[in-house]
């Protein structure tokens, strides 16, 4: 009776297994987005925080978006919503420039138009998603000195998360594809 039980035991954990393995990519894209929530209301300094999109930036495919819709959402649910629209738009541009020239099925805009997904791409993207929002924002209003200053100091902050992140994401899946 006990080897009956047993049995049951171990095919309910190969089933599990199974249906991990089936359904990666979505539970993936989800912790991604959680991830990109979180790192959404992630801020320092003067109440900076474009660590969301610096994570989107990091990533590619679909990873990407989710951490892109992830880190919308907790920018649009952070106690400080006005402050964060810059980086929502910074986040909506990250998504878009991911999935326009996303290298997965040749880039929507076709495969000459292709980026490679590297740390290189990564910062650039995050720079121009950035400098495009803050600019926005610091240009559209009477700036000081000490604005300015901020908000180069944001730019650089987020180039400086999105290659670690980029290289942190790249060293984890050489390792779980070097361990399978």
């Amino acid at each position: 009776m006990q080897e009956k039980i047993g049995t049951v035991k171990v095919q309910g954990v190969d089933k599990l297994k199974q249906a991990i393995k089936v359904n990666r990519k979505w539970l993936g894209a989800i912790g991604y987005a959680v991830i990109g929530f979180i790192m959404a209301n992630s801020s320092i300094f003067d109440g900076i925080s474009p660590f969301g999109v610096a994570l989107a930036a990091a990533l590619g495919g679909t990873s990407a978006i989710a951490a892109a819709l992830g880190a919308v959402v907790g920018y649009i649910f952070s106690a400080t919503m006005t402050a964060n629209m810059k980086y929502v738009a910074a986040a909506l541009l990250v998504a878009a420039v991911k999935w326009l020239f996303g290298k997965n099925r040749g880039g929507t805009l076709g495969p000459n138009l292709a980026i490679r997904q590297s740390a290189f791409s990564a910062v650039v993207t995050a720079l121009f998603a950035l400098l495009v929002s803050s600019g926005a924002v610091l240009l559209s209003k009477d700036f000081t000195l000490y604005d300015l200053v901020l908000t180069l100091a944001e730019i650089t902050l987020a180039c400086g998360a999105t290659y670690f992140f980029s290289r942190a994401t790249n060293s984890l899946k050489v390792g779980w594809n070097g361990a399978s």
